[in-house]
């Protein structure tokens, strides 16, 4: 057992999500290992929705009437609302990620499973999900307002995964207005890169989400706006750098931590290649100006 998934779980919380795509409330996420109780459950059903989702091990489920899946680590199952099911058969050793959400798509691209699940079927999870995953049990402490605001954001992009691998973006659009598709699809690009803030983030991972190779992924960017998908991610991280310098007391190895980097020096060459200037210089000069606006 993976001691990572011993020690890291989220304790429940409400928090509430709202974006062009939904508007979502999560209840609680935990993580369940078999470390620390049964991996079983009773035949039970509620009144929001819910993600199994195999972190380590095999999950055997019964979803609806007598309907069975079987799916193995990576691989998740969306349960709808009002929807019996049970965890009768698996590893007697693994572990599995839980969340209780309630949602309500504002765009008809957020595909959710019916109340009444007629097939019952895994998804596999996403590279980004397994990344975000990860990033989400190592920030779940909410006791600093920075790393909720952190933390929510991850949710959210993580939530947006789901529902990418659920039902993905054709890969060839029919619309006469190619124009328009184009730019709509731009739009989404620099958006999920935005919701990440750029923070492990790859231009595979981007190209993979929107069904496109690196190459056709940069040149419909660069012929856009003008930068690669690189050079947008990259300009996503410095703002939320400079946002962490400017707006927090967080230390830089603080700040490095939030931001993907292995250390304060890693963050700072990557700030002086973008900024011409080191993170402590940017972060005094800052300040100052924000003592010397409050002081007018």
């Amino acid at each position: 057992m993976s001691e990572g998934y011993r020690s890291l779980s989220i304790n429940k919380y409400d928090i509430e999500i709202e974006n062009s795509f939904f508007d979502c409330r999560i209840f609680w996420a935990k993580v369940i290992s078999s470390e620390t109780q049964s991996l079983f459950t009773n035949y039970t059903k509620h009144t929001f929705y819910e993600i199994q989702y195999a972190l380590e091990g095999s999950i055997g489920m019964v979803v609806g009437e007598n309907k069975s899946v079987y799916f193995d680590s990576s691989y998740f199952i969306i349960i709808p609302p009002d929807t019996y099911h049970q965890i009768f058969d698996g590893d007697s050793q693994g572990a599995r990620f839980i969340m209780a959400f309630d949602i309500h798509p504002k765009n008809d691209k957020i595909k959710l499973p019916l109340r009444e699940l007629n097939s019952p079927s895994a998804h596999r999870e996403s590279k980004a999900m397994r990344e975000l995953l990860s990033l989400i049990l190592e920030k779940s402490y909410l006791d600093d307002p920075i790393r909720k605001s952190l933390l929510n954001s991850l949710i959210e992009s993580f939530l947006l995964e789901i529902f990418e691998v659920i039902a993905p973006h054709p890969s060839n659009d029919q619309s006469d207005d190619k124009n328009a598709q184009n730019d709509h699809r731009i739009s989404e690009i620099k958006a999920f890169i935005s919701a990440f803030n750029g923070i492990g983030v790859h231009v595979s991972d981007v190209a993979q989400r929107f069904h496109l190779s690196e190459r056709q992924l940069n040149r419909i960017l660069k012929a856009s706006t003008g930068k690669t998908a690189k050079q947008h991610i990259e300009h996503e991280k410095m703002k939320k750098i400079e946002e962490f310098a400017a707006t927090t007391e967080l230390t830089l190895k603080e700040i490095s931590e939030l931001c993907g980097f292995s250390d304060e020096y890693a963050m700072n060459k990557f700030f002086r290649r973008h900024n011409k200037t080191n993170l402590s210089e940017f972060r005094r000069i800052a300040k100052l100006k924000e003592k010397q606006k409050n002081s007018l």
